[in-house]
């Protein structure tokens, strides 16, 4: 079956459509248990997470409008998180970097497409929360990487979502399509190449 026509969708309607499948995929090898969370698997992802999402942020600055990248302070969150599970500044600096991270975005529409996948996982990240809340040694109650926006995360996406079909230009849509792709397949390969996080 042929993809949608560029014109026949809004671009965020779109995107779910051109990524599901890479979506589906990461979504498989995270292997994160919401009826048995575990505070080490969540650890590790956020190690894990550490290492890329810096770089990630860095060229969505420079390529994103103010407003949207003033979103761009989840690398912060993502240390004092692992602060929080027991790291310290000498642990953070020796986990592993994902070189390949800072030459994901391109342009514009790149960094629209690669925004769509790290706002979008604010959606799961709540869900994760609250299972993690559940845990007795689950130390963090403050905004976090998995949840940034807390109470505002549905306003938030809501908000990216309505700029995000702003972008009208054919090019930087494809563009957006191509880096989100992009960006779920090198979480796939980073997160746990090729295998379970869990496992």
């Amino acid at each position: 079956m042929p993809s949608p026509d560029v014109s026949e969708l809004r671009l965020s309607e779109l995107l779910r459509t051109e990524t599901h499948e890479a979506h589906e995929r990461l979504e498989a090898v995270v292997g994160f248990d919401l009826t048995q969370p575990s505070v080490e698997i969540a650890t590790r992802m956020l190690e894990r997470f550490h290492g890329m999402v810096g770089a990630l942020e860095s060229q969505l600055r420079r390529n994103l409008p103010a407003d949207l990248a003033a979103r761009c302070h989840k690398a912060a969150l993502l240390r004092n998180d692992l602060l929080d599970l027991g790291h310290d500044d000498a642990s953070l600096n020796a986990l592993p970097r994902c070189s390949a991270a800072a030459d994901l975005v391109q342009g514009r529409g790149s960094a629209f497409g690669v925004m769509y996948v790290l706002e979008g996982s604010t959606l799961g990240g709540k869900v994760i929360t609250k299972a993690l809340k559940r845990q007795a040694d689950w130390p963090i109650t403050r905004a976090s990487y998995f949840d940034p926006y807390q109470e505002e995360t549905g306003p938030m996406w809501r908000d990216f979502t309505v700029r995000l079909n702003a972008l009208s230009g054919r090019a930087e849509q494809t563009q957006a399509i191509a880096g989100a792709n992009s960006c779920f397949e090198l979480m796939y390969r980073w997160l746990g190449d090729g295998q379970r996080v869990a496992a």
